[in-house]
């Protein structure tokens, strides 16, 4: 018989030890698949230090507690179980402050360079600029002139510039040229 195309009549026919040895054989050899969803709510704690917060998820297995902490390191999600409470605590408390260290590099400013870049943020704000997209702008200009000066070039244009009146029509530039001579 092939069991990949059983029906329901089948069964009916076949005796009734074949189908017990056979249910048997199944409760042993399969386990019910079980769901991966996430515990609800209530079921979950924080632990925080400074501005990081590593979760700690709650579920159950054969009836009892299993806590898992869930954070990301280098780029990888990490997930570790623990069976007790204040082991998890300590795991993220201790994943936390991994993150905290790897993040806190990111923001040392010397006073110089705090001082540098408040006043550039300054400078930039009276002129109505956002900080990036003004460096964004002067990188590309600096480029462009080899590395030469922006504010050399832009004297330069001014002043063979001079006199030269843009969005002008010719007609009216010309009418205006004859009136003064």
């Amino acid at each position: 018989m092939d069991f990949r195309r059983v029906r329901l009549a089948d069964f009916q026919e076949m005796d009734s030890h074949f189908i017990d040895t056979l249910l048997h054989v199944m409760s042993e050899n399969f386990q019910p698949v079980r769901s991966q969803r996430r515990p609800a709510k209530g079921q979950t704690i924080q632990v925080k230090v400074g501005s990081v917060s590593v979760p700690i998820y709650r579920s159950e297995n054969n009836g009892l507690p299993r806590f898992f902490v869930a954070f990301y390191h280098n780029g990888q999600r990490i997930r570790r179980s623990f069976s007790d409470l204040e082991d998890a605590k300590k795991e993220a408390r201790k994943a936390a402050q991994k993150i905290m260290a790897g993040f806190s590099h990111a923001n040392d400013l010397s006073n110089s360079e705090r001082e540098v870049y408040l006043n550039a943020k300054s400078c930039l704000e009276k002129a109505g600029l956002a900080l990036l997209p003004a460096v964004q702008e002067y990188a590309q200009c600096h480029e462009m002139l080899g590395g030469g000066s922006l504010l050399g070039a832009i004297r330069d244009y001014v002043e063979r510039n001079k006199g030269v009146r843009t969005g002008v029509m010719m007609e009216e530039a010309i009418r205006s040229e004859t009136r003064v001579l």
